[in-house]
């Protein structure tokens, strides 16, 4: 498989923090900041749900830690 696992345990935690600290962001956002493509960032958050970490969008696609 390709990729390093350690980065992506790191950018999905960076993900987090990002939302955490700019509720509203977009995947577009996001993935300007992690230097990713948006694919990327779409499969990086249903990774997170899949661990738990819930996120909501709302109508204009700005993503919050939803708790």
């Amino acid at each position: 498989m390709f990729g390093n696992k350690a980065a992506k345990r790191e950018r999905l935690a960076q993900l987090v923090d990002l939302v955490a600290a700019n509720p509203g962001i977009t995947q577009a956002q996001l993935a300007r900041r992690l230097s990713v493509n948006r694919s990327t960032i779409l499969k990086d958050l249903i990774t997170l749900s899949e661990m738990g970490i819930r996120l909501a969008q709302d109508e204009r696609g700005g993503l919050y830690l939803d708790r």
